[in-house]
């Protein structure tokens, strides 16, 4: 009984406590140094427990406890510095303020950019391709990363310039001009770039505004300058499942160094992954060496040589392509028969020889001849079917898709036998003379170029109740086929 009083006493002290406890209206309006309202800022007091939010405004009302002084903090997020008042109201009294939350501000020290617009190149680091995932796995893969630079596939080794061809981009190994196959159609037939990291020293690429001595194509240059063995031997090796390469590089006495690089890439398990099934059988072979000698201080003779094999064989067997709408899926089923077998065969060599007579002037004398033997051969007959799909999502088997009718069938074949011989040649000689603060660079260049071009390609698309090509005549008049 008597600790029931004593409750029931301590119950009726703290209720008229709490019912004598005061409060006031705090009201305001949250603005930044424009004037602007800030909504959603938030208004508290952690050690009174008192929190509220300004509205879409930036208005907010808050009833704190009377006759003390409370400590407010205001903030908004990171962009805008925290800010305290102290307010203290009578009982029942109401109090407007206007809060400018300043902006957290960092002055940063002045940048000065200095830029040189003769020199309009992006430096490359060669040995970046290991790092940057690429199925090519060339320099090409890095200038993909560039603004301006678009390729039509990833698989592909060309690219594309602010809108430009492939075929107007220029690439330069040691100021010698490299040629590229002519028949190649798509990724899958490309192979290896020329451009060997193994043995690259520098790179430099131009989107745009180069020098006029790397010639007339408008889109890019890439400019790839090889290594300079230092004194002793080096090589290595890499291998993966996409293929091996393997490089050798030594100085002898200073007198005469050599760089040796060999690769070898077959990319049939990417190929495989298509949705045009088949068997992928693709062979890329490629060897690069560059000779040396420094005959004294005035003359020195460079070599450089290359050979490029590629094949490729394909024979596709199927595929299937799901397309349409949630409403309306379908369905492309093709099946194929036939083979395509492509050879291409690059040769490229080229002598430069340098004679430097003083500290004023540089001459240099480029040989160069670049013959490519390329063929593109294929019959392949696809017959498809069109067809109207739907899901049976209670189906026991893993094929949870059925064909609700056929809306289509046809049938196409493609020829083609392609054939291309080119010989390129060219002589180039150029200077350079300083001048005191200048430099003047001249040149004269002479070029053959021969190409025996056969082209003899067809295809027959029978489909949906026509044929073509098919042979005019009067509409509805049957007439035969040759």
């Amino acid at each position: 009984m008597k600790k029931n009083v004593i409750f029931a006493f301590l119950l009726l002290v703290s209720s008229l406590i709490l019912n004598g406890q005061t409060y006031g209206t705090l009201t305001g309006t949250i603005k930044n140094p424009q004037g602007i309202t800030i909504s959603h800022a938030v208004i508290e007091s952690k050690e009174n427990l008192i929190r509220s939010f300004t509205d879409q405004n930036g208005n907010f009302s808050l009833r704190i406890p009377a006759n003390r002084e409370i400590k407010l903090t205001i903030f908004r997020d990171p962009s805008y510095l925290d800010t305290t008042i102290t307010v203290k109201l009578a009982p029942n009294e109401e109090q407007r303020i206007d809060v400018v939350l300043p902006y957290n501000a960092v002055l940063l020290k002045p940048v000065s950019i200095t830029k040189n617009v003769r020199d309009n190149y992006r430096i490359l680091d060669p040995q970046l391709v290991t790092q940057v995932p690429s199925p090519t796995g060339n320099i090409v893969s890095l200038l993909k990363t560039f603004g301006g630079v678009y390729s039509p596939n990833e698989l592909s080794s060309q690219y594309n310039v602010r809108g430009g061809n492939f075929d107007e981009n220029l690439v330069y190994v040691n100021d010698i001009e490299i040629h590229r196959p002519f028949l190649v159609r798509n990724a899958q037939q490309e192979g290896l770039g020329f451009v060997n990291s193994d043995l690259t020293k520098s790179v430099k690429f131009s989107a745009g505004g180069f020098e006029a001595k790397y010639g007339d194509k408008m889109s890019s240059v890439l400019d790839v300058e090889y290594k300079t063995p230092a004194v002793g031997y080096r090589s290595s090796a890499t291998l993966s499942l996409l293929g091996a390469s393997i490089h050798t590089e030594g100085n002898v006495a200073n007198k005469f160094t050599y760089l040796i690089g060999v690769r070898y890439k077959s990319n049939a398990y990417l190929l495989n992954s298509l949705q045009t099934k088949g068997n992928y059988k693709p062979r890329f072979f490629d060897t690069q060496m560059l000779l040396v000698w420094n005959l004294n201080s005035k003359w020195s003779i460079n070599l450089l040589g290359n050979f490029t094999r590629n094949v490729y064989l394909f024979t596709p067997s199927s595929r299937t392509t799901n397309f349409g709408t949630i409403f309306e899926p379908q369905q492309l089923t093709v099946d194929y028969e036939g083979q395509e077998v492509d050879k291409y065969e690059n040769y490229l060599g080229a002598m430069t020889l340098h004679f430097k007579p003083d500290m004023k002037n540089k001459y240099k004398l480029i040989l160069s001849s670049y013959y490519a033997k390329e063929s593109e051969t294929y019959d392949i007959l696809g017959q498809y079917n069109l067809a109207d799909i739907e899901a049976d999502l209670g189906s026991s088997s893993n094929d949870i898709i059925n064909v609700a009718g056929i809306s289509g069938t046809g049938s196409s074949l493609e020829h083609a036998r392609n054939y291309i011989t080119a010989v390129v040649s060219a002589a180039d000689l150029r200077g350079e003379h300083k001048m005191g603060n200048h430099n003047i660079n001249w040149g004269i260049k002479i070029q053959h170029e021969y190409v025996d071009d056969q082209l003899k390609e067809w295809t027959m698309t029978d489909s949906s109740g026509y044929s073509l090509p098919n042979n005019p005549g009067t509409p509805g008049e049957e007439v035969p086929l040759d």
